[in-house]
């Protein structure tokens, strides 16, 4: 949780140089935390923190358990001991592991995201999105996506 806490300002930074349209409001990094800094403050950086921290501990329960079955199924139908697996199997269950972990906690991700460009939003309507509303908090927005969009 404390890796997401640190890098959360550089996510933020991230997620809104990807948005950014023609005429770019931040010409490199270093601006882009310069301006985020005196337009929005050090909260500027932390929009989308809660639902960041909300997927890390469900999204590593449910890698480590779909690994573990995924291991345990692989076993049972192949007649092998778990310790006979290669590399390339364990890797293969890890991806499929990542895959369904990461599908699992898409809704976070979705809901950090969309807090994260809110202090943005004469990019927003500049690159035609003015469709996505202003959100009040975490769960304003989660609602509201389900609402709009569904999951």
């Amino acid at each position: 949780m404390s890796g997401s806490f640190c890098s959360q300002p550089l996510d933020t930074v991230r997620t809104r140089m990807v948005m950014q349209r023609h005429p770019l409001k931040y010409n490199s990094t270093g601006e882009a935390f310069v301006k985020i800094l005196q337009n929005e403050g050090i909260r500027g950086f932390y929009r989308g923190l809660i639902p960041n921290i909300l997927q890390v501990m469900p999204n590593a329960a449910i890698q480590f358990g779909a690994y573990s079955s995924c291991i345990v199924l692989y076993t049972r139908v192949q007649d092998i001991e778990k310790e006979s697996l290669s590399s390339f199997e364990s890797f293969l269950f890890g991806a499929i592991a990542g895959v369904i972990a990461k599908s699992a906690v898409l809704p976070f991700d979705v809901t950090k995201k969309r807090l994260q460009v809110q202090g943005f939003r004469d990019v927003i309507k500049q690159g035609g999105l003015e469709s996505i509303p202003v959100y009040k908090g975490v769960v304003h927005c989660i609602t509201t996506v389900y609402k709009q969009e569904g999951i």
